[in-house]
């Protein structure tokens, strides 16, 4: 059990850390890292709403509609507004959505091609793995 503690720590501790540092890296784009990540999950819904959205990042509505609202200011995505009231909204990608998108993801995929150059294949699928699981048993958490 000692050592299910101190595993426990490392990767309390070096997930602090890459938090910190993924800060450092928030010039990875032309979008800023919030509305790249919404952006991502957007295009990869097709349409969805603010309920979603919001239930997919554990974030409350107003967060959540924060960062939609800059993404639509700038042309990224689209409002489509259902019901007679309109108060029920999905969202869809724009085209220059997702070109900003593409672009974007292209720029991080150089960034992190060039850290992890000196990682072996089977270090880098290693982590991707990993990484996956942590973020799914986050996600059911």
């Amino acid at each position: 059990m000692e050592s299910h503690k101190y595993s426990v720590r490392v990767i309390e501790h070096e997930a602090a850390i890459l938090a910190a540092i993924s800060t450092l890296h928030e010039d990875l784009g032309v979008i800023e890292r919030p509305e790249y990540i919404l952006l991502r999950q957007i295009n990869e819904y097709g349409m969805v709403g603010i309920k979603e959205l919001a239930d997919e990042f554990c974030l409350d509505h107003s967060t959540i509609s924060k960062h939609v609202a800059v993404l639509e200011s700038q042309g990224l995505i689209k409002r489509l507004s259902l019901g007679p009231d309109d108060r029920l909204s999905l969202f869809r990608t724009t085209e220059l959505g997702h070109e900003v998108l593409i672009k974007n993801k292209e720029m991080r995929l150089d960034k992190y091609a060039a850290i992890l150059k000196r990682w072996s294949n089977k270090d880098l699928q290693k982590l991707g793995e990993l990484l996956s699981l942590l973020n799914r048993t986050l996600a059911d958490d």
